[in-house]
């Protein structure tokens, strides 16, 4: 029987934590200085979690979050202070 690993996982608790984390992986490549703005990086989920484009990301869940798209757009693109304790 294989053992599951968790090491390096935090349990996900709290709506703003949540928030916190969306915006951090959004801004990661902006972070790296790979791009300058969340919408350059294609790999990322940013645009369409803003675009009107089908997707199957929960997208009105996550804007939901945010209150509105101008919001989550704002919210990603001021810098993160992620402190993790591990």
């Amino acid at each position: 029987m294989r053992k599951t690993r968790t090491r390096g996982r935090k349990k996900v608790e709290g709506s703003d934590y949540m928030k916190t984390l969306i915006c951090y992986v959004n801004r990661n490549a902006v972070d790296c200085d790979m791009v300058k703005l969340c919408s350059q990086w294609k790999h990322s989920s940013y645009n369409a979690l803003i675009s009107a484009k089908a997707t199957l990301l929960p997208r009105d869940e996550v804007i939901e979050m945010f209150d509105d798209v101008e919001n989550f757009k704002y919210c990603c693109s001021r810098p993160i202070n992620l402190q993790m304790d591990m």
